[in-house]
C-alpha cells in the first residue's frame, strides 16, 4: 500500500525526504533539489544563500542556510546529489518515486543521504521558535558523490571569505550497519590512491625467453602487498586496509606477451600511518620485485587524510542523544568511508550520525520510516545538548 504521510505532523521528515527523493539529482544534475531544501529551511526561519560553482559542464548548486547570530555556531553538513540508479530492471519501484510500502521508504537517496538532511532540517524546527544562545548553519552540496572541488569545499571558501566560523559540526551521513544507533563516527581513515605501471618486452608466448612479461612482477607485487598486515587498528580506528581495484593489460590476443600492464589500488589508513610513510613502504617493497623502478613505477594520489574528533563534550552529546531516544549505548567508531566531514574537520570538531548505511548505493535502496522519525528525535536531543535549550 502506498502511504501518503504529508498530512501527518509527526512524519514531516518522511514527507520532506519523499519530496527530495523525487528530484533526480544524479551528480552533477540538480533537478530542483537544492531550491527545494532552501525553500523548506526558509519556511521555518532560516536565511538562505545559493552558492554556485563549477564550469558549464559541471555546474553545481550548493546551499548555505543559517538561523541565529550568536555563538556557538553548529554546522550541519550534508549532500543532496545521488549516484545513478543503475539497471532499472533491478528496482521493484521507480527509484525516484519515493514509494512507501509496509513502513519502508524506497528510492535513490533514501539512505545516502536525503533522509539524513530531511531529519536534521525538520529537527532544526524545534529551535527556531525558541530563544537560544548560538546559531545553526546548514552546508548542503550537490557535489559529493563524484567530485568535491565545487561542493563542500566551495561552500567553506564562501563562508571563510565572509569570516563565518563554526564551533562544531554534525554530518548527517549514513553511519554504521544493522539497526539505527549501533554506532556513530568521530573520524575516518585517510585514503590513498595508487597507480602501478609495469613495463616489459612484447613477444610470443612460445618464446618467453625472448620477451619479458610485465604481469609477472606486477601480480607478485600485488599479492605481497595485499597479504601485508599493516596494523590491527587502535580501538577507534579500524585496521589499515589495501584493496586492489583494477588490473588492466588491454591485450585481446591470447598468444601475445604484452609490453605493459597497469593496476590500481586504494589504501585506507588510520592514524598509525601517514600518506608519506605508506608511499615509502610501497616503494621499498617494489624493489624486491623489479630490478628497476622504471620497470614498475608507482604513482600515488593523496585523496584525504585521517581525522579524529577529540572534543569530549561533543562526543558525549551525541552518545547521550542516541542513548536517550533509543535506550542503547552506541559504539564510537572511526570506520566507514570518507565524507565531507574531512574538509571541515580542519576548522572545528566533527561527529557523524545518520541512518544505517547497509542499503546505500544499492538497487532498491530503502529505509524504515520509523528510523527517520527516531533519527529526527535524536537530532532534536543533540541540538538540545549542544545549545543547552529546553524543548517540548
Amino acid at each position: 500500500m502506498n502511504i501518503d504521510v504529508s498530512s501527518n505532523r509527526d512524519l514531516d521528515p518522511v514527507s520532506l525526504a519523499q519530496k527530495l527523493i523525487r528530484c533526480k539529482s544524479v551528480t552533477p544534475c540538480d533537478d530542483g533539489v537544492v531550491d527545494l531544501a532552501a525553500g523548506f529551511l526558509r519556511s521555518v526561519g532560516f536565511q538562505t544563500h545559493i552558492i554556485e560553482s563549477g564550469p558549464p559542464d559541471w555546474h553545481i548548486k550548493n546551499l548555505y542556510a543559517k538561523f541565529g547570530h550568536r555563538s556557538p555556531n553548529l554546522a550541519v553538513i550534508g549532500h543532496l546529489d545521488v549516484v545513478p540508479a543503475g539497471n532499472m530492471s533491478d528496482w521493484k519501484y521507480d527509484p525516484f518515486a519515493a514509494y512507501i510500502e509496509d513502513g519502508i521508504l524506497t528510492g535513490r537517496g533514501s539512505v545516502d543521504m536525503k533522509s539524513g538532511f530531511a531529519c536534521a532540517a525538520v529537527a532544526a524546527k524545534s529551535i527556531v521558535d525558541r530563544s537560544f544562545d548560538g546559531a545553526i548553519s546548514f552546508l548542503v552540496t550537490g557535489d559529493e558523490e563524484v567530485g568535491t572541488e565545487h561542493g563542500t569545499r566551495a561552500i567553506l571558501k564562501w563562508c571563510f571569505d565572509r569570516s563565518i566560523k563554526f564551533d562544531a559540526c554534525l554530518v548527517a551521513e549514513p553511519t554504521g550497519t544493522g539497526n539505527l544507533g549501533q554506532a556513530f563516527c568521530i573520524g575516518h581513515r585517510g585514503s590513498l590512491n595508487v597507480e602501478l605501471a609495469s613495463r616489459g618486452i612484447q613477444g610470443h608466448v612460445a618464446n618467453p625467453e625472448k620477451a619479458s612479461n610485465p604481469l609477472t612482477p606486477l601480480i607478485e607485487y600485488l599479492h605481497f602487498m595485499k597479504a601485508k598486515i599493516w596494523d590491527k587498528g587502535d580501538g577507534i580506528f579500524p585496521p589499515t586496509n589495501l584493496e586492489i581495484t583494477s588490473i588492466d593489460v588491454g591485450n585481446s590476443t591470447p598468444n601475445l606477451i604484452p609490453s605493459s600492464a597497469q593496476a590500481k589500488l586504494n589504501i585506507r589508513y588510520n592514524r598509525l600511518h601517514s600518506a608519506e610513510s605508506l608511499i615509502k613502504d610501497l616503494k621499498l617493497a617494489r624493489n624486491f620485485f623489479s630490478p628497476s623502478p622504471d620497470n614498475l613505477s608507482i604513482e600515488a594520489q593523496y585523496n584525504s587524510d585521517f581525522f579524529i574528533c577529540e572534543d569530549k563534550s561533543l562526543i558525549n552529546n551525541m552518545f547521550s542523544a542516541i542513548k536517550e531516544v533509543l535506550e542503547i549505548e552506541p559504539k564510537i567508531s572511526a570506520g566507514g568511508g570518507t565524507t565531507d566531514g574531512r574538509f571541515i574537520s580542519k576548522y572545528c570538531p566533527v561527529v557523524e550520525f545518520g541512518v544505517p548505511e547497509d542499503e546505500m548505493h544499492k538497487a532498491n535502496e530503502s529505509i524504515a520510516v520509523n528510523d527517520l522519525i527516531k533519527l529526527t528525535e535524536i537530532y532534536k536531543v543533540f541540538y538540545k545538548n549542544f545549545f543547552g535549550t529546553k524543548f517540548k
